[in-house]
């Protein structure tokens, strides 16, 4: 048989095998080429705010970003899994350039129908992929299009990626020695085990968790940054290390239970040593994707919410002797601009700008009677309390925080964050202006009309910022737009690490499948019966499987709750939360449940 001969015939032995990655290829190909269409479609770059175009760049460089460390992963762990395989090829006469060829001719082929396959998918399924963003983020003439520039861009960046990651996995070849290839997928990277370090990590990560929510109170910044530096750090320790604290502590308590998995507890102990890294960065990536994922569907569930809490008006606009308003009848008061200054903890902040009006004004147009001065601030999470505050050279003190909606917040290119009353009319000196509040709903159409009569009005082409009109469905519009941009791509983000975290386990357990199976040989030389066996994998993988998730499903819950317990409707947050905990849940069992099957064919059982 010549040298062609042998790749075709390995190529078809280790079809099986391939598919998997064949499939992960395709897939990234497939993300590449859909995101790359958004970026060059004609609609999205006329329609989108170029902030929110540049979240599309963002996320197709994450997207490349990712497809870079995972691709290069996957091939150097299928690599190192084939070790034995190409020892016995040089052990027959083979040398290690003709290995590194007969790698780059499977490269070649799965390179070639990977890209085939993803450009196909992303031409078929674009139009599904566009009907999905369409209704996130409300643009009805957005449409599939193709365009050179996707199919450039896309081959341009797979292509790169599989050339380097071919180079490493020849280097990684070339630079092992034969003993070191025939042995490489039966190599460990177990590290040793302590429990003081165990004891401390898990102590550290307690105590952390305890003082945050003390540190975020009192506004000690560096405890804080700490206290969260060393959350993210010390699970790292715990699943090496924190598994022989929990072993120690059910010895301690009940032996019987200790003894009926005394084999998990000693294999696994071992090799969550072995994986800690991987696993560790397995925990980081299903974090990062709850967090991103959750936030985005929180934001995107809430948004009418919040714009009902930013836009207590359906339309309002600003007039001044300067700028002419509608000829529609309104509610008004007048204002000023000035800055001020709050006293937090004992110390004055940056002066800041603020709208200043008379109590007579606010009183008038609110209709209630309030003691001064008093910061009004639109927000209903808010309690009133009372602080010092300097203003117009003088330190007002008691001055009387409320909750109250009087304007929509974008009014007056988006500077009405808080308003000072005082009980001064003579305030109202020189460049006053007028806020003025339409009685009726204004519909979408009819605020673009308003518009347009506001730049016909004062003869100009583009209203001024501090001019521009705060509609409340124009700003549900661009709300909606803004959230559902978020959510998709972090949806997509999302799913691809949680994918990614479950394929890396997978190829970590793959490559770690020899050990496995010379373990259970021994195993079975003991008298340990195939249903034991079994038992024991299924142990193993799921506290593999498992421990980084649920760490990082706690870490995530903590902290999604710190930043939502101060809003009326937290346990609604908390809820869907859970709904996108639920759906990573399944996609990691997905994950488990395939590995535990390929566990098991592969070591006999």
């Amino acid at each position: 048989m010549n040298f062609q001969g042998i790749m075709k015939k390995n190529m078809l032995f280790h079809a099986r095998k391939y598919i998997s990655i064949y499939i992960v290829y395709a897939l990234i190909v497939t993300l590449l080429f859909l995101f790359a269409s958004l970026l060059y479609n004609k609609v999205i770059i006329q329609t989108l705010k170029p902030s929110y175009y540049q979240n599309l760049q963002l996320a197709l460089s994450m997207v490349a970003a990712f497809s870079v460390i995972f691709i290069t992963y996957a091939t150097v762990s299928f690599v190192k899994y084939r070790g034995q395989e190409f020892g016995t090829y040089i052990t027959l006469g083979m040398t290690s350039k003709q290995v590194i060829r007969l790698l780059s001719f499977e490269q070649l082929i799965i390179t070639g129908s990977s890209l085939a396959t993803g450009l196909l998918a992303g031409i078929v399924f674009g139009r599904l992929f566009y009907l999905g963003f369409q209704q996130f983020i409300h643009i009805p003439e957005l449409t599939f299009q193709l365009n050179a520039p996707s199919f450039s861009i896309t081959i341009a960046i797979f292509l790169s990626i599989m050339m380097v990651t071919f180079f490493l996995s020849a280097l990684y070849i070339k630079r092992l020695s034969l003993v070191q290839l025939i042995r490489a997928k039966t190599l460990k990277d177990a590290t040793k085990g302590s429990y003081l370090l165990g004891f401390i990590s898990i102590l550290l990560f307690a105590g952390s968790l305890w003082i945050i929510p003390y540190a975020m109170a009192n506004r000690h910044e560096i405890l804080l940054k700490i206290a969260v530096a060393l959350t993210l750090i010390t699970p790292y320790f715990m699943i090496g290390a924190g598994l022989l604290v929990i072993k120690h502590i059910i010895m301690k308590i009940s032996t019987k239970f200790y003894q009926r998995l005394m084999l998990t507890f000693s294999n696994v102990t071992h090799r969550l040593r072995a994986f800690q890294t991987t696993l560790y960065l397995v925990m980081i990536m299903l974090g990062g994707s709850i967090v991103f994922m959750g936030l985005a569907y929180v934001l995107y569930a809430s948004t009418e919410e919040m714009n009902d809490a930013s836009n207590p008006a359906s339309y309002m606009y600003v007039t001044s002797k300067d700028w002419q308003g509608l000829d529609e009848q309104s509610e008004t008061f007048d204002f000023v601009v000035d800055n001020y200054a709050r006293q937090i903890q004992g110390e004055w902040g940056k002066p800041l700008d603020i709208i200043v009006v008379s109590k007579t004004q606010y009183e008038n147009y609110m209709h209630e009677k309030i003691t001064t001065p008093a910061l009004i601030r639109n927000d209903k999470e808010l309690e009133p309390f009372k602080t010092p505050i300097k203003w117009n050279g003088m330190t007002l003190k008691d001055v009387q925080h409320l909750s109250r909606a009087v304007t929509n917040s974008s009014l007056f290119g988006y500077n009405i964050q808080e308003i000072l009353v005082i009980d001064d009319p003579s305030i109202y000196q020189e460049n006053i202006f007028t806020a003025h509040k339409l009685g009726h709903r204004v519909s979408k159409a009819e605020a673009l009309v308003y518009e347009k009569k506001l730049k016909s009005i004062n003869k100009v082409d583009q209203i001024p910022s501090q001019y521009k009109p705060a509609s409340k469905e124009l700003e549900l519009e661009s709300d909606f737009q803004r959230t559902g941009l978020a959510l998709f791509i972090s949806s997509f983000i999302g799913l691809l690490f949680v994918l990614a975290s479950g394929i890396v386990l997978f190829y970590k357990v793959l490559s770690d499948l020899p050990a496995q199976k010379e373990y259970m040989q021994s195993l079975e030389r003991i008298g340990l019966r195939r249903r034991e066996k079994e038992q024991l994998i299924r142990n193993e993988l799921r506290i593999l499987f498992f421990t980084p998730f649920f760490l990082s499903v706690m870490l995530v819950s903590y902290y999604f709750y710190l930043f939502f317990h101060r809003f009326p409707n937290t346990w609604d947050y908390m809820q869907k939360l859970g709904l996108v905990v639920i759906v990573f849940f399944v996609i990691q069992f997905i994950f488990y449940s395939y590995s535990r099957v390929r566990c098991e064919w592969e070591t006999n059982l």
